[in-house]
Formats: structure tokens, C-alpha cells, sequence
């Protein structure tokens, strides 16, 4: 099945692969030495709500994007690794259930990161104001309300925060977000 934002997710995923390997020239590059992620916590820190319970599927990292978001990392030649914490730390929405994912480009640093949680609409509020203090700001570029990283010194490019539908959602650069499952309709 073909989707009609592939050419321009492919564009935009070369676009960010290319910003990030220019940028990843700088001194602002993650260190090999980031903390992986450990093993989710069994307690949650927010409370899903009823609906959301109902209608969301546990995202795995196999299942976290469209299967065109999936060739669209394979024809990068993006493969699948441990999630590491670098520029926003995502521990927050694996203790409260979720999925952290990584694919990163081998011999480079270029990577791409998507996680996704069940986050009901105060805990959602709660974190959103806290992002806001740590310098992200809303911005609707991409589309649809997007809580943008603040801006990286090294040139990097910035992710950020999309909530919806009782689910969070966490993109390295807002090209992925057509390809994110949960994000469709």
C-alpha cells in the first residue's frame, strides 16, 4: 500500500539525514558514552484515560510506524537500535508504558528517534508546561500542534511533542511524523 506523503517523507527524511550528518561534524554530537535505556518501569507516572485504554495498541518498535515509514528507513539504510538517551530525554513515557525507538544509520551518527505513550490530558498538561519552562515552544509547522526542542547550537535538527487522542507522541524531526502509525487517521 502506497501513501501519498512518501516522496515527500523520503525527501524530508534525506533532508534530515543530511542535517544531521553536517551537524554531527560539530563538537555538539552525542558522545558514544549516552546512557542506554533501561528496562520500563512496571508502575506508570500517568494515568491513561478510559478512551485511550480502549482504542490504543501498545506501540512497539516494530509496529510504532506505517509500514511506508518502515521502507522509507530501510531505503536510508536506517537500521534499528537501542534507545539512547540523547538530546530530550524520552525515560518519562517509557515509565509510563511506552516505547522509545532508535534507528540509526551505520558508521555515522545520523539517527532517528519516534516514542509514543498512553498520557491522559492533565498528565499531558503537566509535562507540557514543564517542556515549556526547559525552552520548547508550539508550533504548528508540521501541520498539527508540535511542542518544538529548543533549537540545538550545534544546527541540529529539532523534534518534538505531539499529543493526541489520550496517546503522546515524540518525533527527532518533524518529517516523521507522517510516518508515525498512531498519528494516521
Amino acid at each position: 500500500m502506497s501513501r501519498r506523503h512518501s516522496p515527500r517523507l523520503l525527501t524530508a527524511l534525506v533532508a534530515t539525514i543530511g542535517a544531521l550528518a553536517l551537524a554531527g561534524c560539530g563538537s555538539g554530537a552525542p558522545s558514544p558514552s549516552s546512557t542506554t535505556m533501561s528496562t520500563p518501569s512496571a508502575t506508570p507516572t500517568s494515568t491513561p484515560s478510559a478512551e485511550a485504554t480502549k482504542t490504543a495498541t501498545a506501540a512497539t518498535c516494530d509496529t510504532i510506524l506505517t509500514e511506508q515509514g518502515y521502507a522509507d528507513l530501510a531505503q536510508t539504510q536506517m537500521e534499528p537500535r537501542a534507545y539512547q538517551v540523547t538530546r530530550t530525554d524520552l525515560t518519562f513515557l517509557v515509565d509510563a508504558g511506552g516505547v522509545a525507538c532508535t534507528w540509526t544509520k551505520p558508521q555515522t551518527d545520523i539517527s532517528a528517534t519516534v516514542a509514543q505513550a498512553q498520557f491522559d490530558e492533565t498528565a499531558w498538561a503537566a509535562k507540557q508546561a514543564e517542556l515549556e519552562a526547559a525552552g520548547f515552544v508550539e508550533s504548528d509547522e508540521s501541520g498539527r500542534p508540535f511542542l518544538v526542542e529548543p533549537t540545538d547550537p550545534g544546527g541540529n535538527l529539532s523534534g518534538g511533542f505531539v499529543w493526541q487522542d489520550g496517546q503522546l507522541f515524540y518525533v527527532s524531526a518533524p518529517s516523521l511524523l507522517d510516518s508515525v502509525q498512531g498519528l494516521q487517521e
